[in-house]
């Protein structure tokens, strides 16, 4: 009894820490500064709302009716505020930044050195999410169509990293930029004092300790070959 009190008292912070328009900001009660953006980063968001899908579900059968429809409710605002915040460039969608600002929904900077821009990592998770929906909208098909669209094309090959290191190697790959520049699409990093580099090599006192590359898309576009043949793309 004292676990299934404690699990309902976490799923109800997480109801209440959602903002009106369905984000969620990364720390509650908010502190100011970047930790009230709504937060896709490390996956925030995507791990609430998966969260809150299997509660809504009554994966957990000792939880409330209405924290069951409290949870339901919010894991439709948290979708639609994903949707809301891909960021369309030229008028086209593309992917998410890491966090957005909580009332435009425009990416912004979290950490000194993770500038505002849009993340191939987190976009790949959020991809994820959004094709588990078993009846997607027409909106949420045009989301991961537009998502792989941006994806593909950056695909990195010829080069490895491991342990904080990108190094060539013939026939590695793919790999990503954690972080890519919004409109150009360079991938974008910084040291603490958050100055933009586009150079790997130029990375000093963030060199190691956070992953610059990722190869996470690459699964993401393998599992969205087979999504788009039961969900083609739509006007």
């Amino acid at each position: 009894m004292r676990y299934e009190q404690a699990i309902a008292r976490g799923i109800d912070y997480l109801l209440r820490m959602q903002y009106p328009n369905g984000c969620f900001p990364q720390i509650y009660p908010l502190q100011g500064s970047y930790h009230d953006a709504a937060t896709f980063n490390d996956n925030a968001t995507v791990n609430v709302l998966t969260l809150l899908r299997a509660v809504s579900a009554g994966e957990y059968e000792y939880l409330t009716v209405p924290i069951r429809q409290r949870s339901a409710g919010a894991t439709e605002r948290g979708l639609e505020c994903i949707l809301d915040a891909q960021v369309r460039v030229a008028g086209k969608l593309t992917a998410w930044g890491q966090q957005h600002d909580p009332l435009t929904l425009e990416p912004t900077s979290a950490r000194s050195y993770e500038l505002a821009s849009l993340a191939s990592l987190e976009g790949a998770v959020i991809v994820d999410l959004l094709m588990t929906l078993p009846d997607p909208s027409d909106r949420v098909v045009r989301a991961v169509h537009a998502a792989a669209d941006w994806l593909e094309p950056l695909a990195m090959h010829g080069h490895s990293y491991a342990n904080y290191v990108l190094s060539k190697h013939d026939g590695a790959g793919p790999l990503w930029g954690r972080l890519y520049e919004i409109g150009t699409n360079r991938v974008v990093m910084a040291n603490r004092d958050g100055i933009k580099l586009y150079d790997w090599n130029k990375l000093t006192d963030r060199r190691s300790g956070y992953s610059w590359y990722t190869a996470k898309p690459g699964a993401t576009l393998a599992a969205f070959e087979l999504w788009a043949k039961t969900h083609p793309r739509r006007s």
